[in-house]
């Protein structure tokens, strides 16, 4: 340790200082909340929080702290903007030289030159007694934002500045161990706010000017050195935690064990506050599920699946509120028997907070931690007995038989995989040779869950003829079909005929073939008023067009109609192209010599199945 005031350091600031926490929560949020986009402009500032590297002395580093910026440790590896980096893509460096809040991950942590701790929830008053305890002074101590705020009582950081780098995270993991036990230690008092312990973390100042702080701060500019913060450390103690400990995981020396500084965090943060530091710590466990996802989307799941029961409405006073956390809580064991007990009871948090009024605090994270040690007291065997109702009911409950990954799927991939699952399933026991409903009624002897409207998309899906022992053409049908009859007595006559078609499907049928006879006549005509003029019919085909119909007309399906001479629009289902052709014929035989040769005239239409619709 030694004292000098120009000593020059590196040290990450942020490249914008922030009037209040406010602010802070805007910039470091969603870029794409309306409610971050206002308070930013409301507050000036035009980009999300970014910081720059800069060599500064103890003195500097306050007088930015005291000014509203951040600061945290160096970073770098971290690709420039636009290169794809193994999926990193917002990791990047900014036009003016800054990196963005994405590349301050553990990734790219390259070094540290100091350590800080901040003191929340202390017993002390001020700063000054709670620092007069302590064997190493911090090189400069300021105020947060949150210091004598409601609620919140003293609170303040301390900034140790280092004469050489910790490089790597296990070191540095390390290092603030010690550091923090030996400050807890010294204060008498668990009041450092662990996060101290990620090499990632950022630390916010406070603002000077904002009159609505309750601001203060103290230098001494004594620097450190690593041999400072582990003196009085046994050597061998030192090495045993490189070796025990990691990083990801703060201060777990047995899963049944609960730390104590996730306890401290709970009870003096509020919920906001404390989710925004600890929600990606922990894993929230709700389902069974394996690690395994097909194309990163869904998995299957066996009989013994389940998961828990989330309320609609939040579990009041009277209906059992602890039992059922309780339960939760074993329940929990069950679906990942290696759940620790720190995540167990961030679970439970997370269920009070969600799905339990706890409007008069009979729920205190301190109950909630004495019932986490009971549930982990207890062996699996044990509450899958003390629960057998409860999970057997949440294993009857997933129909699908598939589950999806939280957050990497929306509403249309989801209604397409169980599309597609629910239609494999289909394929095992569908016969394709009985209608939908006869297959309808053996999935309901079999106690398959399916309805007809189902079946009816499975078999359009599947290219299936929903009822192969009807199966007709529509030509069938327009031949059969007479015009003079209503719907209802042309549908008896297709039954007559081995044709199951209702009054519905035959009008669209009868409908469509008007449509296309109706446009066959208008090309028709473009045609012949573009030869009319130049040509002369061709009589060959008419002559045998009589022979046919007068044929037909001695046959015995004829029926009353509208003469020939009539107007055909009276008459939709005629062949108009071929009322046509006999007037042309007729035309022809009036100016012809040939006595023997009599215009075709007709009193009755004749119906013939030469054709698909009737004709004169």
């Amino acid at each position: 340790m030694f004292l000098n005031s120009n000593f020059k350091f590196e040290v990450s600031l942020s490249c914008d200082a922030y009037y209040d926490k406010e602010i802070v929560s805007a910039c470091i949020g969603s870029a794409k909340d309306q409610g971050n986009k206002d308070k930013m402009k409301e507050y000036g500032i035009k980009r999300k929080m970014s910081f720059k590297q800069q060599t500064v002395t103890p003195q500097e580093l306050l007088d930015y702290c005291m000014k509203g910026h951040s600061f945290c440790n160096i970073f770098s590896g971290f690709p420039d903007k636009g290169i794809s980096d193994q999926g990193y893509m917002r990791a990047y460096r900014l036009k003016d030289g800054s990196f963005s809040l994405s590349a301050k991950t553990k990734r790219f942590f390259h070094s540290a030159n100091v350590i800080c701790a901040d003191v929340e929830g202390t017993s002390y008053t001020n700063a000054q007694d709670y620092i007069s305890k302590l064997s190493l002074t911090p090189t400069f101590w300021h105020t947060t934002f949150s210091n004598q705020q409601s609620g919140k009582g003293c609170r303040f950081r301390m900034v140790y500045v280092l004469d050489e780098e910790i490089k790597g995270e296990k070191d540095f993991y390390n290092y603030v161990n010690i550091f923090n036990t030996r400050i807890e230690k010294e204060v008498g008092e668990y009041s450092l706010d662990h996060c101290n312990l990620y090499p990632n973390q950022y630390y916010n100042g406070t603002c000077i000017s904002n009159p609505n702080l309750v601001v203060d701060s103290g230098i001494s500019n004594y620097i450190y050195s690593l041999s400072d913060i582990s003196e009085g450390i046994n050597e061998s103690n030192v090495e045993r935690e490189r070796q025990q400990h990691t990083i990801v995981e703060c201060e777990k020396t047995d899963k049944f064990e609960i730390s104590r500084h996730l306890i401290r965090d709970m009870e003096q943060n509020s919920y906001d506050d404390f989710m925004k530091y600890n929600r990606h710590k922990y894993r929230y466990i709700y389902r069974k599920e394996t690690k395994e996802w097909i194309d990163g989307l869904y998995q299957y799941v066996d009989d013994d699946y389940f998961s828990l029961f989330f309320y609609a409405d939040k579990v009041a006073d009277g209906e059992k509120r602890r039992k059922k956390l309780f339960m939760n809580m074993c329940l929990r064991r069950v679906i990942d028997p290696e759940i620790d007990a720190d995540t167990l009871l961030f679970c439970a948090y997370e269920d009070r907070e969600r799905y339990f009024d706890n409007s008069d605090g009979v729920i205190s994270i301190d109950c909630l931690a004495r019932n986490v040690k009971n549930a982990m007291n207890l062996t699996i065997e044990e509450i899958e007995e003390r629960y057998s109702e409860t999970l057997e009911y949440y294993k009857g409950r997933n129909v699908s038989g598939i589950i999806f990954k939280k957050g990497c799927y929306n509403i249309a991939t989801r209604n397409i995989v169980l599309k597609d699952e629910r239609y494999n399933e289909i394929d095992r026991w569908y016969n394709d040779k009985l209608s939908v409903k006869e297959n309808l009624k053996i999935a309901k002897g079999n106690n398959v869950k399916v309805s007809m409207d189902t079946l009816y998309r499975y078999c359009e899906e599947r290219n299936i003829h929903p009822n192969p022992d009807n199966s007709y053409s529509e030509a069938l049908v327009l031949s059969l079909y007479d015009e003079t009859l209503s719907l209802r007595k042309n549908v008896e006559i297709m039954k007559n005929n081995g044709i199951k078609i209702g009054k519905d499907k035959l009008d669209g049928i009868v409908k469509k073939e008007r449509e296309r006879q109706q446009h066959t006549i208008v090309e028709c005509e473009k045609t012949d008023n573009l030869h009319m003029d130049n040509e002369e019919p061709d009589l060959t085909a008419l002559y045998e067009l009589h022979d046919s119909i007068m044929q037909a007309y001695k046959s015995d399906k004829s029926y009353p109609a509208s003469s020939f001479g009539g107007n055909p629009s009276t008459n939709a289902m005629l062949d108009l192209t071929l009322q046509k052709i006999i007037a042309e014929y007729n035309s022809q035989i009036a100016k012809s010599d040939n006595s023997s040769e009599e215009p075709i005239t007709f009193d009755t239409l004749i119906f013939t199945g030469h054709y698909k619709s009737p004709f004169f």
